[in-house]
């Protein structure tokens, strides 16, 4: 069993059908709790009734609330989330909210040492207050530290994104964010192109320095580059219901892996496992669908 610290955003996904609670770091965290992991929150909710409800949801959860700051002058975040006919979603974030100043306290530098992974996202980086945070947390290399690139508009810093790339143990992204940090122009389809992938992984690995990175290409599965080594995934055929919280799912999945001695040619495993996790939530409805992950892994 690992602690692993989840730095970010908790928010209300507002979707036509209700509100859901989410935010990828904390989508992460409750994927992690499901895998058998100890995650610890960092994390801002607003004085408000929302911030009474989530902190209520995530004791619900069994997940630790000992380092989400309640914040007396800002709300807790809301995103109006828009889901196409294919399930695929488009954000708009309500700014400034909570989770844009993070405690920053001896209280959380303590439970930080105790540790061994760091997760953070690009959202939560949006103010500098949360910025100076991270920077003081990454200094401390006790850890491994997976940057989840999260490129949502307006607060798709690319520059800030390739920087924190070179502080990262471990690189996550998808196949369009992959475009946007190696400068290349937009491609259509571009999770289909395996060869362009290949070469665009490559090219940010030796622009990063970062020698760990997974790409997702959504129903095609994975892609990650481990210290040279190329490893490849599919992902399970599924009916789509939503693809919200999707990526976080894998995500846990592939860090829960990596905190298990795992060699490089058993990395396609590892993918695959989180393919398959991906994969069962987008073919649910929400992005924390409860679950036996036993049964969720029986096929592997």
């Amino acid at each position: 069993m690992s602690s692993i610290l989840c730095f970010g955003e908790i928010l209300w996904d507002c979707l036509p059908h209700g509100l859901f609670l989410g935010g990828a770091p904390f989508n992460v965290a409750y994927h992690l709790k499901q895998l058998g992991h100890e995650p610890l929150m960092l994390s801002s909710v607003g004085d408000d009734w929302l911030g009474t409800q989530t902190l209520k949801r995530i004791r619900a959860r069994g997940l630790s609330d000992k380092h989400i700051q309640v914040h007396r002058e800002l709300p807790t975040g809301t995103v109006d989330v828009v889901v196409d006919a294919s399930g695929n979603a488009t954000y708009e974030f309500a700014d400034p909210t909570a989770w844009d100043r993070l405690p920053d306290t001896e209280a959380v530098l303590e439970s930080a040492q105790k540790c061994q992974a760091l997760v953070f996202g690009s959202l939560a980086l949006r103010h500098k207050e949360n910025r100076a945070l991270l920077y003081k947390l990454l200094a401390q290399r006790h850890w491994l530290s997976v940057f989840d690139v999260n490129l949502r508009p307006p607060y798709d810093d690319v520059p800030l994104a390739l920087e924190l790339a070179q502080h990262a143990d471990v690189l996550k992204l998808n196949a369009s964010e992959l475009l946007r940090l190696t400068n290349h122009v937009p491609v259509p389809d571009v999770d289909k192109d395996e060869k362009l992938i290949r070469e665009m992984l490559t090219i940010l690995e030796t622009e990063t320095g970062c020698r760990n990175i997974c790409v997702t290409r959504g129903s095609y599965g994975a892609f990650s580059l481990r210290e040279g080594h190329l490893s490849s995934a599919d992902a399970p055929a599924v009916t789509v219901r939503d693809t919200i919280g999707a990526g976080d799912a894998f995500t846990a999945a592939f860090v829960s892996g990596l905190l298990s001695p795992v060699e490089a040619h058993e990395q396609g495993a590892l993918l695959k496992r989180a393919c398959v996790l991906g994969a069962f939530v987008a073919s649910h409805d929400g992005a924390q669908p409860q679950y036996d992950q036993q049964k969720v892994f029986a096929s592997l």
